[in-house]
């Protein structure tokens, strides 16, 4: 081993599930990053209800926000918005400014 012990939280399972209060819950990485949104006139990314211009915007997302690829399309990708332990919002954001995490 190298010195270095993997972080895990005091009632995480192995299969990253936690058991807390009579509740289990998974925490959820992100696949894919918000990123390159910073030089633009509006410089953050709309998170849509639907995937196209005209559709409500739920929420406007900064770079290095993460989200979770659950499908995408030749432009737009339909996520999950990450919070600390599982997703906060769902929607459709465009492609050009969502880059994929290493």
């Amino acid at each position: 081993m190298n010195g270095t012990t993997p972080l895990r939280m005091s009632h995480q399972k192995e299969d990253g599930t936690i058991e807390k209060g009579g509740c289990s819950f998974r925490i959820v990485k992100g696949t894919h990053i918000v990123y390159n949104t910073y030089n633009e006139k509006e410089p953050w990314l709309n998170l849509r209800v639907k995937s196209n211009l005209k559709s409500d915007v739920i929420k406007q997302l900064s770079d290095g926000t993460e989200l979770k690829l659950v499908a995408e399309g030749p432009t737009w990708m339909y996520v999950y918005v990450l919070g600390q332990e599982d997703y906060i919002e769902k929607g459709h954001v465009s492609k050009k400014y969502v880059r994929e995490l290493p």
